[in-house]
């Protein structure tokens, strides 16, 4: 592994362990044994960090979604986002809490594109549900929390 990635996946523990402002360049030097100034041979800026790793998990949670065929009903294609989303999840626990907690933390331009990226991957949700007629639950069954499913079981 090289350094870099080796920051990165520091950072990204930090990041979901303490949170983006409370951890400091001398805790991310201290994972990766290096000074807190040596850092910057190998990052522009903490930010740049915040940045890359929120755009790692951008990029893994989009891929799932794009490596679904769109051709599938859309009962299936929900069973298979939420598998991806899950499955990204479960992998990448450490850059996902990032990417859902501390994204808010990017300068206004970067949190823009991010939030342009997060509203793309979740139209992909948003479609198949509308595709499906609006319901959140295959057509027959009780909605969660409808006291006709909880006899069922």
């Amino acid at each position: 592994m090289d350094r870099r990635t080796e920051i990165l996946d520091a950072a990204g523990r930090l990041f979901s362990q303490l949170g983006y402002h409370v951890t400091s360049m001398r805790d991310l030097g201290k994972a990766v044994n290096l000074q807190g100034g040596s850092l910057y041979a190998h990052i522009a800026s903490k930010e740049d960090l915040l940045w890359a790793i929120v755009n790692r998990a951008a990029d893994r949670f989009e891929a799932g979604a794009a490596a679904i065929p769109a051709d599938l009903p859309p009962d299936e294609r929900l069973a298979r986002l939420v598998r991806s989303h899950l499955a990204v999840i479960v992998s990448e626990i450490g850059n996902a809490t990032v990417f859902f907690h501390e994204w808010r933390s990017l300068s206004p331009a970067r949190r823009a594109q991010i939030q342009r990226r997060r509203d793309a991957y979740e139209a992909h949700f948003a479609r198949d549900r509308e595709r499906r007629g609006g319901r959140s639950v295959p057509r027959g069954e009780p909605a969660p929390g409808d006291p006709v499913r909880a006899c069922r079981r």
